[in-house]
């Protein structure tokens, strides 16, 4: 099945947001393996790792804060002139600030939402305008992916800015895979479960212990697990999907 995803993804160019670390990370050098040219988008610059992790197809690093006005644009012309033009994008860039409701402050709630559900929009809203004047776009298996997360199913202690704002990253992916239908851009979710990343390892062993006790597969995931469904959904293989929400998560949450 590499092989073929191989060959399926070695003319595309994968633009991944929050690419410097944990599951944006992941998705970089997943796509990577399997044949893109991924521009790995981050506010820090990529580590060496990361940049040798991508290189084999031409991958390149690219520090923009996508939460800026004008950085969408100028980012894919930076793509676009050192990659060619992206034909997958991955908006993976996510914060949290968590509080209970009564102490969140406006500051807390906009800096949550601006990067988790306005960037993801910014940069889904660039995308289709730049492919959509492109004469072979039906041909490119173009398509967007946005990482929600659990939160945004079932919402979460402390966390209503960032619940809302991968809520709403839900109802954008299927808004969006509707008005792009007719382009064939394809426009999906994934939603990672309790995934083992730098953030979830600081919590502390009781509390990992009581998540994986109620996670049905009896085991913390790896960011890979999130990488493989997102390299299924960016390749041909998941052609006639558009508008879903893939469950990354070991069943927990069923």
């Amino acid at each position: 099945m590499n092989e073929i995803l191989c060959i399926m993804l070695k003319n595309s160019v994968a633009i991944v947001t929050g690419a410097t670390s944990g599951i944006g990370r992941a998705i970089a050098l997943g796509l990577a393996k399997e044949g893109c040219s991924v521009a790995a988008v981050g506010r820090r610059r990529c580590d060496e790792e990361l940049l040798s992790g991508i290189s084999a197809n031409g991958g390149l690093g690219f520090q923009y804060d996508i939460t800026q006005k004008n950085a969408p644009n100028e980012l894919f012309d930076d793509v676009q002139n050192k990659l060619g033009i992206p034909n997958i994008l991955i908006n993976n860039a996510g914060v949290t600030k968590d509080s209970w409701i009564w102490k969140i402050t406006e500051e807390d709630w906009d800096e949550v939402l601006n990067l988790n559900l306005k960037a993801p929009f910014m940069m889904t809203r660039v995308f289709s305008q730049r492919l959509m004047q492109e004469p072979c776009v039906k041909d490119m298996n173009a398509n967007i992916i946005n990482i929600s997360s659990l939160s945004g199913k079932i919402g979460n202690y402390t966390q209503s800015n960032y619940s809302a704002s991968k809520a709403g990253l839900i109802g954008l992916t299927k808004s969006c895979a509707k008005d792009l239908a007719a382009s064939n851009i394809r426009v999906n979710a994934v939603i990672p479960g309790f995934i083992s990343t730098p953030m979830t390892l600081q919590l502390p062993k009781k509390q990992i212990q009581h998540y994986i006790q109620e996670i049905p597969l009896k085991k913390i995931g790896d960011p890979c697990y999130v990488a493989d469904s997102i390299v299924f959904l960016a390749s041909t293989k998941s052609k006639y999907i558009t508008g879903t929400t893939l469950e990354v998560t070991g069943g927990l949450i069923m």
